[in-house]
């Protein structure tokens, strides 16, 4: 799985990407199946797989609360790259 830490770094895969966009703050059974679909999904199809995340929690910066993490930054990429 390709990994970038911006988004101008995916032009290249314009028009050829499925996309999901999530927190996933913690890799649990939803997650998964979600990561699950749409990497069989934009396999069926030709097209590449992403994932929009945050580092920061989109609560801390729209609403100023900052949920507790239950991983490291490092540990949510490792993840992806498991899926």
């Amino acid at each position: 799985m390709y990994i970038s830490e911006r988004i101008k770094r995916v032009d290249r895969f314009y028009g050829k990407i499925g996309l999901t966009i999530g927190n996933f703050e913690g890799h649990h059974r939803g997650h998964a199946e979600i990561l699950g679909s749409l990497v069989n999904e934009s396999r069926k199809r030709g097209l590449y797989s992403a994932v929009i995340t945050f580092k920061e929690h989109p609560l801390k910066i729209l609403g100023g609360v900052d949920p507790e993490k239950l991983w490291a930054p490092c540990e949510k990429i490792y993840s992806f790259k498991k899926a």
